[in-house]
């Protein structure tokens, strides 16, 4: 009995409960998503299908636009819900590993740039587009200023080891500065065009795997869960200091650009949360899970002028 229960465990990956827990709880820890490109942005924007995330909520021309990287991606899901009663029509372009400013090439060593083009070509089509009124800027923004992943993506994903560089300035070499003089040119070129600006202030990179926070093995002889399913706040600030003191910098001569601080949503005084109320918040260890995407959204909505006004 005891071999056959082996073997068949082995021929099925688990027990059929716990295949039935994983697939009951797959929105939770946000797997299975398909919000990365719909039919609306392929039929809409033809151009960006191929190169970029490219998603949108309804048929009728956008008035928000999310641009960035896979973090602008992963905020897409949560703001469709809540702006579906306000008239809004949210369109998500943008394209992994970039900065959503003008001219910033952005890729591993010893790789070719596909950022600047496609970027720039995103954010002419949007400054351009009258109907887009509201742009919410977001990346993984501690990452371009390192130049590395954190905590278990430094060798998941190889750690990165990327290069930050601008077209128009090929002189700079220093990665704050990269990022500095294109996110100010960015801003100044988007406020000429009357457009709203949101900068998103990126939430943490909790560095762990938040599957390790729900014991997915109904039947187990030993405690295994992560416990808190956080990341000490001051492992955060150490990690993003530099990041927040240039954004937050650079800001300051825009008044008019509102900023919406990610982590003053999920930290407290001592912990940045991967789970809250009992839901997962992020996906893997960057990335924001469906619901994560939802729990933002509902904050950063409220600095959105609704289309009906």
């Amino acid at each position: 009995m005891a071999g056959y229960t082996g073997y068949y465990t082995f021929k099925n990956d688990g027990l059929t409960f716990r295949h039935q827990w994983i697939s009951g709880n797959a929105t939770q820890i946000g797997l299975g998503r398909t919000f990365e490109t719909n039919a609306n942005c392929k039929l809409a924007h033809p151009v960006f299908d191929h190169c970029c995330y490219c998603a949108q909520a309804k048929t009728d021309k956008p008035t928000i636009i999310l641009v960035g990287d896979s973090h602008s991606n992963s905020l897409y899901p949560g703001l469709v819900e809540i702006t579906k009663e306000t008239g809004d029509n949210v369109l998500n372009l943008a394209v992994g590993g970039c900065l959503p400013f003008f001219d910033v090439a952005s890729f591993q060593k010893g790789a070719q740039d596909r950022c600047a083009d496609q970027t720039n070509n995103i954010l002419r089509f949007a400054e351009e587009n009258s109907s887009i009124k509201t742009f919410v800027l977001t990346s993984r923004g501690a990452a371009y200023l390192s130049g590395e992943s954190y905590g278990i993506g430094l060798k998941e994903d190889g750690g990165h080891d990327r290069i930050l560089s601008l077209t128009t300035r090929p002189d700079i070499s220093d990665f704050h500065q990269v990022f500095e003089t294109a996110m100010r040119a960015t801003i100044e070129r988007l406020l000429a065009k009357n457009k709203h600006i949101i900068f998103v202030i990126d939430w943490p990179e909790i560095g762990f795997d938040p599957q390790s926070c729900v014991d997915s093995r109904p039947l187990r002889l030993t405690d295994w869960v992560k416990q808190p399913c956080a990341l000490p706040r001051q492992d955060f600030e150490q990690r993003s200091r530099e990041y927040r003191e240039l954004v937050l910098s650079v800001l300051k001569d825009f008044p008019s650009v509102k900023v919406f601080d990610a982590p003053a949503q999920l930290c407290d005084d001592q912990w940045c949360w991967a789970m809250k109320d009992h839901m997962l918040l992020y996906r893997d260890d960057h990335h924001l899970s469906i619901e994560g995407s939802r729990y933002l959204a509902k904050e950063l909505v409220k600095l959105i002028e609704p289309a009906t006004n």
